[in-house]
């Protein structure tokens, strides 16, 4: 699971940035999921103790119910 910010996008109406919490990996085979993309930024100058990476969705549908509205919400 993680935690991404992305927009909001309902029918034709941009309702901004919003959080969601999303699967990613599958839970049997721990493979990343249709649509999204994991990979390691590979070595750096100086410290490379401290491991970066960065993770891509592609055409990657994300539920209503992943939505972290405690404080906002969006009307259907």
């Amino acid at each position: 699971m993680a935690i991404i910010s992305a927009k909001l996008i309902i029918g034709e109406q941009d309702n901004g940035i919003h959080f969601f919490l999303v699967p990613i990996r599958n839970n049997v085979t721990h493979a990343t999921l249709p649509g999204v993309h994991i990979g390691d930024m590979g070595p750096k100058i100086g410290i490379n103790g401290i491991d970066n990476g960065y993770i891509m969705f592609s055409s990657y549908w994300v539920g209503y119910d992943s939505l972290l509205d405690k404080i906002g919400y969006v009307d259907d």
